[in-house]
């Protein structure tokens, strides 16, 4: 049964919430936190303006979503839900605009990284790509061009990937990123990737990123998270380094969806830019069948 959106505020007062109004309902459609409904006719005596109703379902995935901000300090966290919703539930439940408004939600929160963050980003990626016997002078430099990078949301491409070369060239076939000859434009690119298509889908209007590349990430990322739920325990006994690979829970997979999703969009593009696209992903089934009967641990 269609609800209309006094309904909507009724239902949720009804849950505890009095606080919420028809404003309320305004705003967090605008971020993407609720669908915006399907737009009806009032008739002719129906007054004037939009009117919109709701599915019954949205109801309970509003006040589940009321519920989650009683928790988290930012609204960024809670648009989490609804992308992660679309991506590993389905269109059943969540529409692809609304995921687009959703995801412009966490990142404003998310790109603003402060100067201790910053720094240990820096430290971080360093550590990952510089081989042992690289030099100080060539890691801090690259490590300066990093941490600048991310402080200032900027994303000096030729720049830091000329460092990189440096920091490489010390012993190329030393260290993890050296043995798997990532190339070093597409190493840095993978660095900020989801800055790169963020930039396009700040603005609703632009086109470049598709709704077919939105559904070809999906399918990407429902097979990826089969495959590592398969591979899990051999990767979890790998020596040295099996530590870092996580308990595959719908906990993870929920908690990385933006950065995940914003990941691939922007692989995307650039291997697009280079003339090699992706090949597009077999359907797969969504990753919430596999946790339907697995207790969250």
């Amino acid at each position: 049964m269609p609800l209309s959106r006094l309904q909507l505020i009724d239902g949720a007062k009804e849950a505890g919430y009095p606080h919420v109004d028809s404003r309320l309902i305004s705003q967090w459609i605008d971020l993407g936190l609720l669908p915006k409904g399907q737009r009806i006719g009032r008739g002719s005596k129906g007054g004037k303006g939009a009117k919109y109703e709701w599915d019954d379902k949205d109801l309970p995935a509003f006040i589940a979503l009321l519920d989650q901000q009683r928790v988290v300090r930012h609204l960024a966290i809670v648009s989490i839900i609804p992308v992660a919703t679309w991506l590993y539930w389905g269109d059943e439940w969540t529409q692809l605009p609304q995921v687009r408004r959703a995801i412009r939600t966490w990142w404003a929160r998310t790109d603003k990284v402060g100067a201790r963050a910053s720094e240990q980003l820096a430290k971080s990626i360093t550590r990952a790509v510089a081989p042992r016997k690289t030099s100080r002078i060539d890691r801090d430099k690259f490590k300066s061009s990093i941490e600048y990078a991310a402080f200032n949301r900027t994303f000096a491409r030729e720049d830091i990937i000329s460092k990189l070369e440096s920091v490489r060239r010390s012993d190329p076939t030393d260290g993890l990123i050296g043995q798997m000859g990532i190339p070093s434009d597409l190493l840095v690119d993978g660095m900020f990737a989801m800055r790169i298509v963020m930039n396009l889908l700040k603005n609703p209007d632009d086109t470049t990123v598709t709704n077919d590349m939105f559904e070809d990430a999906r399918r990407r990322l429902n097979l990826g998270g089969w495959q590592y739920l398969k591979q899990w325990p051999q990767l979890r006994s790998t020596p040295n380094i099996g530590e870092s690979f996580e308990r595959p829970t719908i906990e993870l997979f929920i908690n990385r969806a933006c950065s995940d999703l914003l990941r691939d969009l922007g692989m995307q593009l650039m291997l697009q830019e280079r003339g090699t696209p992706l090949p597009t992903s077999p359907e797969v089934s969504l990753l919430s069948e596999a946790f339907k009967s697995m207790p969250a641990k």
